[in-house]
């Protein structure tokens, strides 16, 4: 009689031929029918059975579960005092010099206990940079965006006693990125967790090291040179060529002045600022020789395309652990490496393709998610905070060029006091931004003339301080294309082209015209102004082509209704002005040309 087995393991038969062993002895099934000899397979042993090694009765053992530590920082203003403690709740065994004894100095005199929490996935989600990808990007920017409430109450004072509510969350120290020694005792917010300038310029030998704390300010340390060469060049090369971009609008030019001196004690702010600049330079080819780079007579042979890359994945930590960050100033300096990175990606945006095998040299690494999740806490941030405020209007005025030029609707939405608070430039920017949400949204006829009033409004309030130095009109019997128009400041070309672009987009996108009975003639009323406009937008920008924002509006411009153009000397005229971004900024045009391009193409084909 035939029973079941005690070792629930198949016969070598079965296994053999993939079927399923009805484990019976002393035969199973499939061999008794075939009278075959059944053999039993062996278990089989995952672990190891023994070991010859032999330790020492006071051997130490190193503990490998991971201690958590709850950080706490009260800023109260003169010094922030730092209190840590190790969750008692986490069996670990402390024996010998690798573990942290359990009453260190930064856990006495403790004031108040402790409520200890568990992680979140969230929370627990810790990536390294070099692996990261754009999908997990995606990932851990919905987690920052579901963890970071308000960063500043409308209450609060840049002197007032803070006590964040980031401090509740709890870090885990055995990450190998948390720094030893954020974990410190009574140290002011000038000192807490920062290196000394002269850290992170050593070229890149080995794995990427943050080198920031989620506690991190400015530090009062007596600042040195940098060692590297290679970095005091591109931190010159964004003070002097690309703070501009930054400061377009703002008269305290923070990115040229502020922003400089916070680098040299914030590395991930610093590191930002060496990836755009990197990036830049190496992509303009008059700083290009056979030994490298070359700027301001010093030669760069280190600098590659790959450079930029490094310093951006340094960044990325901090990024990840942004909603951990407790310090006020700090969290400034992440916003502004926030908006300079976003800077980094539309240039990075259209990587140079290989003209021999017509692919991409690397794959790109974007990040932009993880930015842009940063970027959106900026809109609750108080008109009175100087250096945050001056970040919030850069990323208006960067979502507004990736509305224009993307066909990405905006995400965020200025509230009534920065509108009330707002420059006359930056109120010009933020009506672009209307008009363009009503452009990619569904184009309401009511909305538009809500819209076309407000545009009356407009011209009438504020465009009298917008009125230029030089404005000669282009002369046709002469050749000329574009008009001459000379303007005072950065703020005043700016504002002034996002008018023209907000004037231009409500005339072309009328949704009256289609009623009209006299239907082709407005059509072509509205097609000669939108080229007068457009042609004025780069008369504008080419009366500034060292300014690169208003050469980069009049491309959006071009861009826009470029379709409207057929006269070949005014096509090929404006084909030069996006030549003319791409060689002078190291804008990336390629793909924005050819959507240009392949809209006259199908004008001048049989099937239009």
């Amino acid at each position: 009689m035939q029973r079941s087995r005690e070792v629930q393991e198949p016969c070598w038969n079965c296994r053999d031929k993939h079927l399923k062993c009805d484990k019976q002895t002393p035969k199973c099934g499939r061999c008794e029918a075939k009278n075959l000899d059944c053999v039993v397979v062996s278990k089989r042993q995952i672990f190891r059975q023994g070991s010859t090694a032999h330790f020492s009765e006071d051997q130490h053992w190193v503990n490998s579960r991971p201690k958590r530590a709850r950080l706490r920082v009260h800023d109260t203003g003169g010094s922030v005092v730092s209190n840590v403690q190790f969750d008692p709740s986490i069996g670990h065994t402390d024996h010998g010099p690798s573990s942290i004894p359990p009453t260190s100095p930064t856990t006495q005199h403790s004031s108040e206990p402790f409520n200890f929490f568990d992680f979140t996935a969230s929370e627990n989600q810790r990536l390294h940079a070099l692996a990261i990808t754009a999908c997990e990007a995606d990932q851990l920017a919905h987690n920052i965006s579901s963890l970071t409430g308000p960063l500043f109450r409308e209450d609060e004072s840049p002197q007032d006693s803070v006590t964040s509510e980031f401090s509740s969350q709890l870090l885990d120290i055995s990450d190998p990125r948390f720094p030893a020694h954020a974990l410190s005792v009574s140290r002011s917010p000038e000192q807490i967790g920062h290196r000394d300038s002269s850290e992170g310029t050593n070229s890149f030998s080995g794995p990427v090291q943050s080198g920031y704390s989620p506690t991190s300010t400015s530090s009062d340390s007596a600042l040195e040179p940098f060692e590297s060469v290679q970095e005091a060049c591109l931190l010159r090369y964004f003070i002097e060529e690309l703070s501009p971009w930054f400061d377009v609008c703002d008269d305290r030019r923070h990115f040229q002045v502020e922003v400089p001196y916070r680098a040299r004690h914030c590395p991930p702010l610093r590191n930002a600022i060496y990836a755009v600049a990197s990036r830049h330079l190496s992509r303009l080819p008059q700083y290009r020789t056979s030994k490298g780079p070359k700027y301001k007579g010093q030669v760069l042979p280190h600098l590659s395309t790959s450079t930029a890359v490094e310093y951006m994945l340094k960044c990325i930590p901090a990024l990840i652990d942004f909603h951990k960050i407790c310090d006020r100033e700090y969290q400034e300096n992440i916003m502004a490496a926030a908006v300079i990175l976003r800077q980094y990606e539309e240039i990075e945006e259209e990587e140079e393709i290989d003209s021999s095998t017509g692919a991409r040299d690397q794959q790109p690494v974007n990040f932009l998610a993880i930015i842009q999740a940063i970027i959106e806490t900026t809109a609750s941030i108080p008109t009175h905070h100087s250096f945050a405020n001056a970040v919030f209007w850069i990323a208006i005025r960067q979502e507004i060029y990736y509305a224009l030029a993307m066909q990405r609707f905006p995400r965020m939405t200025p509230d009534q006091d920065k509108r009330q608070g707002a420059s006359a430039a930056n109120k010009l920017i933020l009506f672009a931004g209307d008009v363009t949400r009503w452009w990619l949204g569904d184009r309401s006829p009511l909305d538009w003339a809500v819209l076309k009033e407000k545009l009356h409004s407009i011209t009438k309030e504020l465009m009298p301080e917008f009125v230029p130095i030089l404005d000669n009109k282009a002369d046709k019997s002469k050749g000329e294309i574009f008009s001459t128009v000379w303007y005072c400041s950065s703020a005043q070309v700016f504002g002034a082209q996002h008018y023209e672009i907000a004037r231009m987009m409500l005339i072309a996108e009328n949704p009256n015209i289609r009623n009209d009975p006299h239907c082709r003639i407005a059509h072509r009323k509205v097609e000669a102004q939108v080229r007068s406009i457009v042609l004025n937008i780069c008369g504008i920008g080419l009366s500034h082509q060292n300014f690169s924002p208003a050469l980069v509006n009049a491309v959006i411009s071009i861009i826009l209704y470029g379709e409207y153009f057929t006269d070949p000397r005014e096509r090929e005229a404006l084909e030069a002005v996006i030549e003319k971004t791409k060689a002078i900024h190291a804008w990336p045009m390629r793909k924005l040309h050819h959507a240009v391009k392949a809209k006259w193409e199908f004008i001048d084909s049989e099937d239009y």
